[in-house]
């Protein structure tokens, strides 16, 4: 786990959740959010970094459980959309405001971002050097 995951375990034990590492989740499963316990469980083989801050942003957005009209982990759930949307945004500030590499492959890559997520990353990339540099 690296700092910035360590970072973010911290954040949503502080919001009084278990943080749960498991090596037994599905291949397809990098994390699983459990609101009514109080839960996250990370798949150690495959949890990105991405997954820690999506995952925390669950919690801060006061996500409850499934969107009965929707699978709950379908990308045009809107829960899902929104925490994706404000990790990508916390992820860009952290990635401009460090001087690291502007090129979308490596913001990708070093996150864990799902790459189809890479217009919203770039988007994000781009937002954030704006309100940072402007």
């Amino acid at each position: 786990m690296n700092e910035l995951q360590q970072s973010y375990q911290s954040k949503i034990e502080k919001c009084g959740y278990t943080v749960i590492h498991s090596s037994d989740l599905s291949p397809y499963a990098h994390a699983i959010c459990n609101p009514v316990l109080q839960m996250v469980i990370f798949n150690d083989n495959i949890a990105t970094t991405f997954d820690y801050v999506h995952e925390f942003e669950h919690i801060a957005l006061d996500h409850h459980g499934r969107l009965t009209s929707f699978n709950g982990n379908d990308e045009r759930n809107p829960n899902e959309q929104q925490a994706n949307k404000v990790a990508l945004n916390e992820l860009a500030t952290y990635h401009v405001k460090n001087d690291f590499p502007l090129n979308i492959e490596t913001f990708i890559n070093w996150y864990g971002v799902p790459n189809s997520l890479s217009q919203q990353s770039e988007a994000a990339l781009k937002e954030a050097l704006t309100s940072i540099n402007p």
